[in-house]
């Protein structure tokens, strides 16, 4: 994921180093996002923690870990997501992770593996 992200900036283009203090706070910043799967917190939230405005915090997260902060939260989900898979069905893992409609979670499954939750459960078990 991380070398997805840098894929796209230009090969000339240098990125500013961090300093400790925003490495630290960013890294902070993810291990809270990626703490709960079943709530995110909120861009203003993470922004706060590091004492950067919304924007700023965006773009460093992404220089940081090389995607945006709710591409790493659905990345983290859905693989978590696969664990439950194989020891739940698909109504309780959308559950635990949060999602009040089973639909959006199987679009989201979809979307980030290429089949629903329930092939994917066919394919495994």
């Amino acid at each position: 994921m991380t070398t997805l992200g840098h894929a796209f900036t230009p090969r000339n283009m240098k990125l500013p180093q961090l300093n400790a203090r925003t490495t630290a706070s960013l890294e902070n910043a993810r291990l809270a996002l990626l703490k709960h799967f079943d709530q995110a917190p909120t861009i203003p939230q993470l922004a706060a923690m590091c004492d950067l405005s919304q924007t700023r915090f965006k773009e460093l997260f992404r220089q940081q870990f090389g995607c945006a902060p709710y591409a790493l939260y659905q990345m983290h989900r859905m693989e978590h997501a696969r664990h439950l898979l194989q020891q739940k069905n698909v109504t309780e893992t959308a559950m635990e992770l949060g999602y009040s409609n089973v639909s959006h979670f199987s679009a989201a499954f979809q979307k980030q593996f290429g089949c629903t939750p329930r092939k994917w459960q066919c394919q495994i078990l």
